[in-house]
């Protein structure tokens, strides 16, 4: 049987389609609008995200999902700024970015903690958080020395696997004039695990990094082979408490050894060709490597009997081999 509605049940109905529909989006727009998030709440935001300490001076929201920072600085554990930047933009969307498009200067020293407490962040990351990716895109990145300097863009992403947080940074070796664009890039890769063991990789395949950028996890690579040592190849570098294991595949040049390996009668090492190349702290524990002279290779050999053995004593070895192989370049 059919019964019209009461005027009251008419009345009741119109009241909450206006409540849904025009009141409480109205309200909702009108708060949003009013009640926009502080520079230090951003900061806050920021923080949790990239893992490091941040300060914003000023926001401004130009379009939806759109926002310039003004004033951004990153600081180290101390409370040391070790970047700053007169601004930043931000784009949230599936993937938030983070734009520094202004020519800024990071250290060496900065740039490690920034991926390493990014990867930190990243060992437990929530189910729901997107992923973020930053841009630097005219950086002065800075050494301990002053030749010690690289200058262009770098692009870095953090995101999880089953291993744990990785942090990927990658940033051209060269500039090519002629096509106004970047060649030769290198890829860093930063792991942290439930143990909190860091793992550092490197890959360069195409062209030479300077050793200088491993410095921070693998200091002893200028020790061994001169502060303008170049590598290329690929290199993965563990370290667990006091322990640094490093692996390496590829070629070492511009090397210059330590005085106590070579004398007058020893030859001028140009270059190092390592293959699967396996160094806990200085015990050589496998793989092949071979010094290249100017007329041709020395093989370097494993002494006490292929036992664990220093990598210097290799170099020392090398350097008085009698035996030369055929020449190769790489």
């Amino acid at each position: 049987m059919h019964s019209d509605l009461s005027d009251n049940q008419k009345r009741f109905i119109c009241r909450m389609l206006f409540l849904v529909f025009c009141a409480i989006p109205t309200c909702v727009t009108i708060y949003v609008a009013t009640h926009k998030r502080t520079p230090d709440q951003w900061a806050q935001i920021l923080q949790a995200e990239l893992g490091v300490q941040t300060s914003i001076g000023a926001v401004e929201t130009p379009l939806p999902d759109v926002l310039v920072l003004r004033d951004v600085k990153l600081y180290d554990n101390d409370g040391v700024p070790f970047f700053e930047s007169l601004g930043a933009r931000i784009e949230l969307g599936n993937v938030n970015q983070i734009v520094f498009p202004n020519r800024e200067q990071i250290t060496l020293e900065g740039l490690a903690h920034f991926a390493e407490e990014a990867a930190e962040r990243m060992v437990k990351p929530q189910a729901n958080a997107k992923p973020w990716t930053v841009s630097f895109q005219r950086v002065l990145l800075q050494g301990e020395r002053e030749t010690e300097r690289f200058e262009g863009p770098i692009f870095a992403e953090w995101f999880s696997d089953k291993q744990g947080g990785v942090v990927r940074i990658e940033y051209p070796l060269r500039e090519n004039e002629e096509l106004q664009q970047y060649e030769d890039f290198v890829e860093l890769k930063i792991a942290r695990n439930e143990t909190r063991g860091l793992r550092v990789k490197f890959d360069s395949p195409d062209g030479f990094m300077p050793c200088w950028v491993a410095k921070p996890w693998f200091p002893e690579l200028e020790q061994k082979l001169g502060e303008n040592a170049l590598f290329s190849g690929f290199a993965k570098v563990d370290c667990i408490h006091s322990t640094t294991d490093c692996q390496l595949t590829g070629t070492f040049r511009n090397i210059q050894l330590p005085h106590y390996l070579i004398d007058a009668n020893s030859r001028d090492a140009e270059a190092i060709h390592v293959n699967r190349l396996q160094v806990v702290n200085n015990d050589w524990i496998g793989g092949t490597a071979k010094l290249q002279v100017a007329d041709g290779v020395l093989p370097m050999p494993r002494t006490d009997s292929g036992q664990i053995s220093q990598f210097d004593q290799g170099i020392r070895a090398a350097s008085y081999y009698e035996d030369i192989e055929t020449t190769y370049n790489r």
